[in-house]
């Protein structure tokens, strides 16, 4: 997509807030854990990929807790 000039960070923004309502409060730890595997299995594109996942789910749940208190 980056090659097209296509913005993948929508995309993103929609996967993560996705896993996010799957997943609640772990959906962090599951995103390090795809990125993290990815990393062993040198695949650093996809490890790029989840690491942008990750920051957005963390994001998410600040947003989440700022909101609450």
């Amino acid at each position: 997509m980056k090659l097209l000039g296509i913005d993948y960070n929508p995309f993103l923004e929609i996967a993560a807030q996705d896993i996010s309502n799957k997943f609640g409060d772990l959906a962090y730890d599951y995103s390090i854990d795809i990125h993290q595997s990815f990393i062993i299995n040198q695949d650093l594109e996809s490890a790029e990929i989840w690491a942008k996942i990750s920051n957005i789910l963390l994001l998410l749940n600040q947003e989440y807790h700022n909101k609450i208190h």
